[in-house]
């Protein structure tokens, strides 16, 4: 299963609630119904699991639905629910106002300091996102109601996290990138050991990033240190061939073909080499007399 799976799997299974918590639960679920009227209520899920669970959801709180209104599909199971007594009854409890339908969060419904919880964990449930830890760090929410994705921000903002919102086609979105914020949100809504997961993750992909860096800049640094012995190697050889060896005093001659003779050693190597217990800035210093000497004599008799 994917992570976010997982995700939902753990807060489906470690759901406890109280009877007011249960109502926040399942308002949580209605609230991002893509469909949601006197004569219909609609929810689509990959996730066989979520579907069948709702269906409990609704048989705790007194309104048996039975298994007739769930369909099973190759990809996408649904949930519908055309009683019009249940429909009329869960607008009554949930969505009248005045005698109107207002399709919005009200914390009205939330009868203690859990049920903004319990309603947020359904509302993930029903239309939460959370990405694979290997491959970024992103969490949303998302519905084609736009006052709703309003309020779930306003909610989530006021447990203390820090989310964002965007549109995508029809669809807004209230959505979080920061890992720790993910994390967190995880574990405020039952998911703590996938928050887990999620740490241990970032923790292995920082320390795999470090690495890489690592790796890289050495590479990079070895790169360069070769580039610049072979460089050495075809100004040290031009400057001998045109008879430049007599200008060197016999350091400067060992460390020339020191280099010339050991192309791919590094300073701290050539100098380890050497009998007079030079050391690698010793090395560095004859080396780079040497190429000014050279580049000076080759310059005086470049026509030559």
């Amino acid at each position: 299963m994917s992570f976010c799976s997982d995700c939902k799997s753990e807060i489906m299974d470690s759901a406890q609630f109280d009877n007011c918590c249960l109502y926040s639960h399942l308002y949580g679920f209605l609230c991002f119904f893509p469909r949601i009227s006197g004569s219909e209520m609609l929810l689509n899920s990959e996730n066989l699991d979520i579907i069948e669970y709702l269906v409990s959801l609704f048989d705790r709180i007194g309104v048996p639905l039975g298994k007739e209104v769930i369909t099973k599909g190759k990809k996408i199971n649904t949930f519908r629910c055309t009683d019009e007594k249940v429909c009329e009854k869960i607008l009554s409890d949930f969505f009248l106002s005045d005698g109107r339908i207002q399709m919005k969060i009200s914390t009205d419904h939330f009868a203690c300091q859990n049920c903004a919880r319990s309603f947020i964990a359904g509302a993930f449930l029903a239309a939460g996102v959370v990405s694979e830890p290997h491959k970024g760090y992103h969490l949303e929410f998302s519905t084609h109601r736009a006052r709703i994705a309003q309020d779930l921000a306003e909610l989530l903002t006021a447990q203390g996290f820090d989310v964002k919102r965007s549109v995508r086609g029809y669809d807004s979105l209230v959505y979080v990138k920061d890992s720790s914020q993910i994390e967190d949100i995880l574990t405020f809504i039952g998911a703590p050991l996938c928050s887990m997961r999620l740490m241990e993750e970032k923790i292995v992909r920082d320390v795999r990033n470090q690495v890489t860096r690592r790796v890289n800049c050495e590479n990079a640094n070895m790169t360069k240190a070769v580039s610049a012995a072979y460089n050495d190697i075809e100004l040290f050889e031009e400057f001998f061939r045109r008879g430049g060896r007599k200008l060197l005093s016999s350091d400067l001659l060992k460390a020339a073909d020191l280099r010339i003779s050991n192309p791919d050693l590094s300073l701290g190597e050539l100098a380890d080499k050497t009998d007079d217990g030079i050391t690698k800035s010793g090395m560095s210093h004859r080396l780079r007399k040497i190429r000014e000497t050279a580049r000076g004599y080759l310059n005086e008799h470049d026509d030559q």
